[in-house]
């Protein structure tokens, strides 16, 4: 079960560091991002921090209008997260999730 914590009263506050490097200009580009999440209010049981997020992207342009993407994100739940009102009235605080994926774009006129 996903929860939108905006829509339960608890607010956000976030920030974001992105940086990227083209390694070959305009064929090969490698992008990092790192994130952080606050909540103004917290929920019974838990804290403020929501968590850390760290993403990498690899893309490779092997022809005009196709991308080539590798993309893998990692995130670190916060205190946030020990409140069973947060994870669905489970007492036992959730892994941290991560996702890898890779993606073609591919404009045809």
């Amino acid at each position: 079960t996903v929860i939108d914590i905006q829509n339960i009263g608890y607010g956000l506050a976030a920030g974001s560091l992105v940086g990227s490097y083209d390694i070959v200009s305009n064929k090969f580009k490698a992008k990092t991002g790192l994130g952080l999440g606050l909540s103004p209010t917290s929920p019974e049981g838990g804290g403020n921090y929501i968590g850390t997020e760290v993403n990498f992207n690899l893309l490779y342009k092997p022809k005009v209008f196709m991308d080539l993407e590798l993309h893998a994100a990692y995130l670190w739940l916060g205190y946030f997260y020990d409140s069973p009102v947060i994870n669905g009235d489970m007492t036992s605080r959730p892994q941290n999730p991560w996702t890898l994926f890779a993606t073609l774009k591919w404009i045809m006129f």
